[in-house]
This record gives C-alpha cells, structure tokens and sequence, in this order.
C-alpha cells in the first residue's frame, strides 16, 4: 500500500481528521453518526481501507500521497 511514513499519517488522521478522510474514502460528506458507525465497525484505518472499493482506494491513495508526499 503506501510507505511506513505515509500509513502512519493515514493512521492519525483516521482517528483525528476522520470527517475529511472517512469522508473522501466513502466519495460523500459524512454526519457525525455515519462517521461514528464506521468507526464502530472498523476501528483501524487498514481494516476500513480494505473494505473500501477500488475507486474508494483510489480517493485515499490519492489524498494521502497529495498531502503527504513532502512530508519528513
């Protein structure tokens, strides 16, 4: 999937920033309740990744090496 340093951002930023994230993994905005039952039912951001589709994957793929891929 992504390097170390990136999956440890992703991992942080599914447990702080899970609006954006959740957000653009699913491809809809997200209320507090959807986010929260997404979290119940997946509570790392590898589980969640994998029960993403393919066009789910790429979102996050691409979200997380924008924002990320400067990053030391």
């Amino acid at each position: 999937m992504f390097e170390e340093r990136v999956r440890d951002q992703a991992e942080a930023e599914y447990f702080s920033n899970v609006y954006l994230l959740i957000g653009t993994g699913e491809g809809r905005q997200l209320s507090a309740l959807d986010v929260l039952h997404i979290k119940l039912k997946r509570w790392a951001f590898q589980e969640w990744y994998a029960g993403l589709d393919q066009k789910g994957k790429q979102r996050i793929d691409r979200y997380l090496l924008e924002k990320y891929q400067g990053a030391s």
